[in-house]
């Protein structure tokens, strides 16, 4: 888990900086991701949760450096990979999407849309899916494989 307060925001100053640490979180966030910045606009997250760009800083309860967004977002990305859907589902090929779709309660054939890029997951839709690969990979973890013989 990261350390950014609940509402936080950064100010856009044109830098190189800003663009490859803030801008990916947020775009990771969004439906629709943040392509034409403002310089002297506040990028960040809102008191209701949701990812927005805004001249005023009145609708955050933080306003963060870039170092101080870099220090309290350092934590959760870390090992964190970016994948599309389509992407992870190439990458991780031997995962059915089928199968995988009922372990995450998702539709079947909305599934394999979102894996075959013919539709575009919503943000909670994303998050959703997210959410199953990790409870995933926590049951994964938790294996241990011993001979059929120990078993018996």
């Amino acid at each position: 888990m990261n350390k950014l307060p609940k509402s936080w925001a950064v100010l856009y100053d044109g830098s190189q900086e800003f663009e490859t640490s803030v801008l990916p979180y947020l775009n990771s966030m969004r439906k629709v991701p943040v392509k034409d910045l403002n310089v002297g606009f506040y990028y960040g997250i809102d008191q209701r949760n949701v990812s927005r760009s805004v001249k005023s800083k009145k609708n955050f309860d933080q306003i963060l450096s870039i170092n101080e967004f870099i220090e309290l977002s350092r934590e959760e990305e870390v090992d964190m990979t970016l994948f599309t859907l389509i992407e992870f589902f190439q990458k991780f090929d031997s995962i059915n999407v089928t199968k995988f779709a009922a372990f995450a309660s998702l539709n079947k054939t909305l599934m394999s849309q979102y894996s075959n890029g013919i539709i575009i997951p919503s943000y909670k839709q994303r998050k959703k899916i997210e959410d199953a690969i990790r409870r995933f990979g926590k049951e994964l973890a938790k294996v241990k494989l011993v001979n059929e013989t120990t078993i018996l």
